[in-house]
């Protein structure tokens, strides 16, 4: 593919700028949006940067500006949410009595449900209930009422559709379920897909998957005309039955990417051992519910840990603690990337999985394609996609570069507004870095915040989203987790991108309570999305709306 196809489809695609039109604020007041924005998928787009470059409305000035930007509407949910939220404008919504069309934001929550609100009038305008959540985590020890969908889901807006997995108790068994919703009706565009596989362990024996030990916390990918998602364990309990997995659906009718000889459903595993030395196999892919990003090459995604002897990876069979690419159409493995320490991250269960991957757009012709990628050891990895660095035991790693950020259940973000800066968001602190391209790789620190929170969480790192105007503008948003076990409120930020004199220290534009996370050891890696001049915060049962004030 040429250099201007890459581009394309990392760094816009699912972040489409469609029909220009007015925005009607609070009161009625208005303002000219310019480029209308889609936000179709987590974090923006399918190299994850989270960044949003047609953002006309919101500014530095009038987001700083006491006064000038809140909360204008909150919409009641009924379960917890830890999916981001998707908007599309222009959806002409059916059993709309004035048969008109609205910009709508879609949210799906724990309790399996799927809502379309208009975000302009502050009201749902559809709801559809996938099925009765599971009730019960086996062998996990964390407070949960509910849990239905949590990877986030993902929009074709050419099919008309929303992809979304459920979790759904059927009977004293839970079952995953893929849907292909329609956005005007939320209605089944075909018949859902009860989801299945197989693959071949080393020895080969017949492993199934089974939901009863699986979670399905990635955000979904579409790409290749493929959905594509990840499932990790429950908390790391039953590791002699959970494992990584990869499945993908052919978009157009949810039938299987890959199948067996047989004719059963198919995927790809991150452990594939017989045997282990404690009997716990995992490689879990969870990503603190990143999603699996894509270019034309592959899919990428980042495993978590296995057997806490340290032993059981071999690189072929086994990959904990490792950036993994895969073929979008057999799902075989293409490259690799492991911390020469992996054995230590498996021991002291310091998954690196537990942050999400980011495919950097195109730095220019001629230039090698970037990613970064964190977890809890707190180190951030510059990558080159040509060739991700295998495993060197021991050290050093055959890597770009790399930096300290803190430990990250979180993911980076990245602009060019006016200079590409990676955003880091480790352990209490926000971070912004320039880079430099190979041959001279560096990450140089150059922005950041003082800590962000006082009190004790589980973790203190947190999701970043970027708005800007073109390469103007530019605003760095984060929702942070509650601070304490007896504060569940979880605040909405904005910072300048323009470090303080002297200091480096990122201006505060804003903060507010903007809902609430239950417990702050039930970990909320809650995700802002800013289109089209306005901010939403999905959390515990409520959708938070933010814009300018009237």
């Amino acid at each position: 593919m040429g250099e201007e196809y890459r581009v394309l489809d990392v760094a816009l695609r699912h972040l489409r700028p469609v029909a220009a039109a007015v925005l009607v604020l609070a009161g009625g007041s208005t303002a000219w949006a310019g480029t209308q924005v889609a936000v179709l998928t987590h974090h923006n787009d399918i190299g994850r940067t989270g960044w949003n470059a047609n953002e006309t409305v919101l500014t530095p000035d009038n987001v700083g500006k006491p006064g000038g930007f809140g909360p204008l509407a909150t919409i009641v949910l009924d379960g917890r949410t830890d999916a981001q939220p998707l908007v599309v404008p222009g959806i002409k919504v059916a059993k709309d009595p004035n048969a008109g069309t609205h910009d709508v934001v879609y949210a799906a929550t724990e309790n399996n449900t799927v809502f379309a609100i208009d975000p302009v009038a502050g009201k749902v305008l559809l709801s559809h209930n996938l099925g009765t959540p599971v009730q019960q985590l086996v062998g996990c020890n964390k407070a949960y009422a509910g849990v239905g969908i949590q990877g986030t889901p993902v929009i074709d807006t050419a099919r008309n559709a929303i992809y979304v997995i459920a979790a759904v108790q059927q009977g004293s068994a839970p079952s995953f379920v893929l849907h292909m919703l329609d956005l005007s009706t939320l209605a089944d565009k075909v018949a859902p897909v009860t989801i299945t596989a197989t693959q071949t362990l080393a020895n080969g024996q017949t492993v199934t998957f089974n939901p009863l030990y699986q979670k399905q916390r990635p955000a979904l990918l579409e790409t290749n005309n493929t959905i594509y998602a990840g499932f990790g364990s429950i908390c790391d309990f039953n590791g002699s039955q959970s494992r990584g997995w990869v499945l993908g659906w052919k978009a157009g009718n949810l039938q299987p990417l890959l199948k067996t000889a047989s004719g059963t459903a198919a995927g790809a595993l991150a452990n594939r051992n017989a045997t282990a030395p404690n009997n716990v196999f995992l490689s879990s892919i969870w990503m603190s519910g990143a999603g699996l990003a894509a270019d034309t090459t592959g899919l990428y995604f980042i495993t978590g840990n296995s057997d806490s002897s340290g032993t059981t990876y071999d690189g072929v069979n086994n990959t904990p603690n490792s950036v993994l690419r895969l073929s979008l159409t057999t799902l075989a493995r293409l490259d690799l990337f492991t911390p020469g320490t992996q054995a230590n991250l498996d021991q002291t269960d310091t998954d690196f999985g537990a942050g999400g991957i980011m495919l950097l757009p195109s730095q220019g012709t001629g230039t090698t394609p970037l990613a970064t990628a964190a977890g809890k050891s707190g180190t951030m990895y510059l990558l080159s996609r040509d060739s991700l660095g295998g495993y060197t035991p021991g050290g050093p790693d055959n890597v770009l570069a790399t930096a300290k950020i803190g430990r990250c259940v979180c993911a980076q973000s990245y602009f060019a507004a006016p200079t590409p800066t990676i955003v880091s968001s480790g352990q209490n602190q926000l971070v912004l870095w320039h880079f430099t391209n190979p041959p001279a790789a560096t990450l140089t620190k150059f922005g950041w915040t003082g800590q962000l929170q006082s009190g004790t969480t589980a973790d203190t790192s947190f999701f970043t989203a970027v708005s800007s105007n073109g390469a103007a503008s530019a605003i760095v948003w984060t929702v942070m987790k509650p601070s304490s076990s007896t504060d569940p409120t979880v605040r909405l930020n904005a910072y300048s991108t323009t470090p303080a004199a002297k200091t480096n220290l990122l201006p505060l534009l804003f903060d507010g309570p903007a809902g609430s996370w239950s417990g702050a050891n039930n970990t909320a890696n809650l995700v802002p999305v800013v289109a089209n001049g306005r901010v939403y915060v999905a959390s515990d049962k409520q959708l938070v709306i933010f814009g300018l004030l009237p």
